[in-house]
């Protein structure tokens, strides 16, 4: 999900070219970590280590975030009391 501000700009850095190197940051860090949990030598440290590893990816997890934003302001805030606890 892209927030920008289109056209802004700042010591001659435009909003929108920061908004796209973070979008490339967070493609290549997902891709980075989709290819890590691949390697049999983490899996097999996390097996030493009793970790359960089932990986989600960076899109999936964005659009989970999303949807549990937009839930009505009531609904986030009795669960902001609830984790508060």
């Amino acid at each position: 999900m892209e927030r920008s501000l289109p056209g802004l700009a700042f010591n001659g850095i435009r909003n929108d070219d920061v908004v796209e190197s973070q979008n490339f940051a967070a493609r290549l860090t997902n891709r980075a970590a989709g290819e890590a949990i691949k390697d049999p030598e983490l899996l097999g440290e996390t097996q030493k280590q009793r970790m359960d590893v089932d990986p989600e990816t960076g899109e999936n997890l964005e659009k989970l975030a999303d949807r549990i934003l937009e839930q009505p302001a009531d609904v986030l805030a009795r669960v902001k009391k609830i984790l508060s606890n």
